[in-house]
């Protein structure tokens, strides 16, 4: 399932080194506002800055979104689903972005 990720990079970071700050936001799915938060000290410690947003037509309520579908309500550890619907698994996105900008996108 599709999901964006918000990113910030300060100018005189060095893509390939620089350390990275995962923001993972609340149920308000706010990523713009998590990133925006960051920025100034991003700039002053020179790391780059990752704000993933899952929307809630693809990640509904709590079970998928912040539970991943890892456990139900209840706390109870749920059956394997198909990697397609565990977001989780969403993150080799990620890493084809990491791969795009090491090469200087």
């Amino acid at each position: 399932k599709p999901f964006s990720i918000h990113f910030y990079i300060p100018n005189n970071v060095d893509r390939k080194s620089a350390p990275i700050l995962f923001v993972f936001p609340g149920m308000n799915r706010n990523a713009d506002d998590y990133l925006n938060a960051w920025i100034n000290l991003a700039d002053q410690y020179n790391f780059m800055i990752f704000s993933f947003e899952f929307s809630n037509s693809y990640y509904p309520g709590s079970i998928s979104y912040q539970q991943g579908y890892i456990v139900d309500d209840n706390g109870n550890l749920m059956e394997a689903r198909s990697p397609a619907d565990a977001f989780f698994l969403g993150y080799r996105q990620w890493f084809t972005m990491r791969e795009r900008l090491n090469s200087g996108f």
